[in-house]
């Protein structure tokens, strides 16, 4: 190999480099973190400055005889070592630390290396645009069988490509002062840099160079296969390769948490490395004056003994069981320890209510809800509510995270959803899951013994979940889109607005919402819809609870977590695929959740009997009959 005689005759870097920035050198006491073993003929020429412009690479020199590359990722370590947050001032020089091995050679003059020492980063460059292509054509809609991501991930199952590089961070300085105001905003969080404006770039500069806090590329390669980051997606078909304008290269970026910023592979994810903000101690002020059933004490304990033993739980109870009040003592316990506890849920709807029951019996108790639109803004608290989506921008936050409703769409089956899960998890962590739908897996986990847990199979007021009736009407989608109503349905309705009660009428689709709300009110009901695309179903579902409404035309949406007086359930078109056996079983709950009016009817109406109706049927007088034991 022929060493170059001098480092400032051909500068490997740019002159528009040179004249866009420089960069600060490294703190003296970080030397030792871009250190390589060099060949120590070698060492002499590259100890100079790589540019009359650029700062010193303190290089040391070793005795063993090592390659070239060892100097191309010391060149790498240091610039992103340096001042990762140069991305946000200069795109030349992040183009330059995003570089594939291939093109970094170039840029360094690859003339002046063997064959044998290009060969492995040329391969390495060729296993780069083999992946740019192939995401490429995976995202004009070629099949999942003829895309070659086997042999994709054979080629580079051990290589480690220098473009994706995971982490990088500083020793921490122990003489530094961190702002207490950015410590609170980013503890145990995981964000991105624009969502760090409040804080001028460089003060985030001044953390990093500290050690307070760590950059994390939003995109790398794991074995082949891409992985973000942030939401833990790693589906193949879900990323997409384009050429960046920021960093001057074909990038990937994730679709999966796209509603949340775009994460690329050149984009910089910021976390805290610094201490916690201290949680003082705090008396919880526990303001409800009900009472706990036996069933719902014994689960209480048994929850609050499994939490201080740093072990999961499940909460298996039926609709209307009472489950948010058997976690009242495990909550107040955590908090009034300086731990930090996040409820989460899959549904923003879930945690709207729950924000409301929580703060009406912990009226003290400092708490934040998120969820997509949520107005808050996010503040350091020991109580914390969140959709699972949100819980993307966390990491190792909690001493206890509750997932409720835990088997619904879109946790049930998201494996990402259950890598940010883990992820926002302290170490010794705890996680309880409360659903009254459990999933096989979970319920066989629980009756082996494998998961800790309870199983509450009968209401608080003791009363049984009411049975589905049956009702069959022929084909009610074309009778709809003929602006009538099956006179089964009409004659059902006018029965329950006689008796004063409220209705939730089920419907597959959003598409039938607007219609049917349309048709009722043309009958002379009070109807109003709701559906996921609703930007006041909020204040619909407000006015329902309200009594302003008698009829809430919805979709599954408002299936779990949503407590009405004097409610009855209608599921129209329950043939439909959408109403699974879980979903059937969540819905009839709806009805007959009040003490003072325990009663509640719940009605099919279909067009033709499917095997989901049947098993949600079964299942709800399974769980009667097991209530039934208790009561005697």
């Amino acid at each position: 190999m022929r060493a170059p005689a001098s480092i400032h005759s051909s500068p490997p870097l740019t002159s528009n480099y040179h004249s866009a920035v420089s960069p600060e050198p490294l703190p003296s006491n970080v030397d030792a973190s871009v250190c390589r073993h060099l060949n120590p003929a070698l060492f002499d020429t590259w100890y100079a400055p790589l540019s009359p412009k650029e700062p010193s690479v303190h290089l040391v020199s070793a005795a063993p005889p090592t390659s070239t590359a060892y100097f191309l990722d010391t060149c790498l370590s240091y610039f992103k070592k340096s001042s990762p947050f140069i991305y946000e001032y200069e795109p030349t020089l992040q183009a330059f630390i995003t570089l594939s091995w291939r093109r970094l050679l170039k840029w360094l003059h690859s003339d002046r290396f063997s064959e044998e020492n290009t060969a492995p980063y040329s391969q390495s460059s060729q296993i780069d645009a083999t992946f740019d292509q192939t995401a490429t054509h995976r995202t004009r809609g070629q099949s999942k069988k003829q895309h070659p991501t086997h042999a994709l991930t054979q080629s580079i199952r051990n290589e480690t490509h220098p473009a994706y590089s995971s982490s990088f961070c500083m020793p921490l300085d122990p003489d530094f002062s961190p702002n207490q105001q950015l410590q609170v905003f980013l503890a145990g969080r995981l964000l991105l840099m624009s969502e760090c404006q409040a804080f001028p770039l460089k003060e985030l500069e001044a953390h990093f160079k500290a050690g307070y806090l760590q950059i994390q590329q939003g995109i790398t390669c794991v074995g082949g296969i891409p992985f973000c980051h942030r939401c833990g997606n790693h589906v193949f078909h879900q990323f997409v390769s384009h050429t960046c304008r920021r960093c001057g290269r074909k990038c990937l970026y994730c679709r999966e948490c796209l509603e949340m910023g775009l994460v690329r592979s050149c984009t910089a994810l910021v976390k805290w490395r610094g201490p916690s903000p201290p949680l003082l101690y705090q008396e919880v002020q526990l303001n409800w004056e009900g009472t706990l059933t036996v069933e719902q004490q014994e689960a209480s304990d048994k929850l609050l003994h499994s939490v201080k033993a740093r072990q999961n739980f499940l909460v298996w109870a039926v609709c209307g069981a009472g489950k948010t009040e058997v976690l009242y003592q495990t909550l107040k316990n955590m908090i009034e320890q300086g731990k930090r506890v996040a409820i989460a849920s899959p549904r923003s709807d879930v945690i709207l209510e729950l924000d409301r029951r929580i703060g009406s019996v912990f009226p003290t108790l400092s708490r934040v809800a998120i969820y997509g639109d949520s107005p808050d803004d996010y503040t350091f608290t020991p109580f914390v509510l969140t959709t699972l989506h949100q819980l993307r921008r966390f990491e190792s936050a909690f001493d206890l995270i509750v997932i409720d409703e835990v088997d619904a769409f879109p946790f049930k089956g998201n494996q990402a959803l259950n890598t940010v899960l883990q992820r926002a998890l302290m170490s010794d962590g705890s996680l309880v899951f409360v659903t009254a739908t459990p999933d096989r897996e979970m319920k066989k986990a629980y009756l082996h013994g494998r998961l800790n847990g309870i199983h509450i199979p009968i209401r608080f007021h003791r009363g049984p979940l009411p049975e589905p009736k049956f009702v069959w009407i022929g084909d009610w989608k074309k009778k709809l889109s003929r602006g009538k109503l099956h006179e089964s349905l009409y004659k059902w309705l006018q029965e329950r607005i006689q008796d004063k009660r409220r209705v939730f009428l089920f419907v597959p689709e959003i598409g039938d919402v607007e219609p049917m709300v349309l048709l009722l009110n043309k009958k002379q009901f009070l109807a109003e819809g709701a559906h996921s695309k609703d930007p006041m179903r909020r204040d619909k579902v407000l006015a329902f609870r309200e009594g302003r409404h008698h009829i809430m035309v919805t979709t599954t949406i408002l299936e779990r977590g949503v407590t009405i007086s004097r409610a009855d359930v209608a599921i129209l078109g329950a043939e439909r695929p959408i109403f699974d056996e879980r979903a059937l079983v969540q819905m009839s709950g709806r009805a007959g959740r009040d003490r003072e009016n325990p009663d509640g009817e719940v009605v099919f109406f279909h067009n033709g009997k499917t095997r989901e109706m049947l098993r949600a049927l079964r299942h709800i007088q399974f769980m009667n009959h097991e209530a039934m034991k208790l009561t005697r």
